[in-house]
């Protein structure tokens, strides 16, 4: 009546889903390009694992001094770990180090999660422990 012509209903709809499609286009324009842009970093597996177990030093999970001693940044509490660790379930696969064939030792040691690994690893080093405290000529 004024002499306005007013768009119908479809085309203000069309106009505001292409309004929100180029708004999303720039938004992903400054984040970059590239695979994974959008995932959610902290869902992942290991991100959940990581922040249930406290993070072992993997020299002295694999049963060896390590050379940061009182610098070093992770956990030297092995006892911690193996508590927490229990709480944790194996995965039902066999350690592809004690598997292979001739067997080696494992890369992983106490943080190991294949089934049965980290126990058999947590006595070979408690046995070692039992030696070395048992040795004649040790002084205390």
């Amino acid at each position: 009546d004024d002499g306005v012509i007013r768009p119908d209903r479809e085309t203000v709809i069309a106009a505001r889903k292409e309004r929100k499609e180029q708004k999303k286009k720039s938004k992903q324009e400054e984040r970059g390009r590239g695979q994974n842009k959008q995932r959610d970093h902290k869902s992942s597996l290991n991100a959940r694992v990581n922040a249930a177990m406290p993070s072992l030093c993997k020299k002295i999970a694999r049963g060896f001094a390590c050379p940061f001693e009182g610098k070093c940044k992770f956990s030297h509490d092995v006892a911690a770990y193996l508590a927490k660790a229990k709480e944790l379930p194996d995965l039902p696969i066999d350690c592809p180090f004690s598997s292979s064939s001739p067997p080696r030792r494992c890369a992983y040691g106490l943080s190991c999660r294949a089934s049965g690994c980290r126990e058999a690893f947590a006595a070979k080093l408690a046995i070692k422990a039992e030696a070395e405290d048992a040795q004649p000529g040790k002084e205390e």
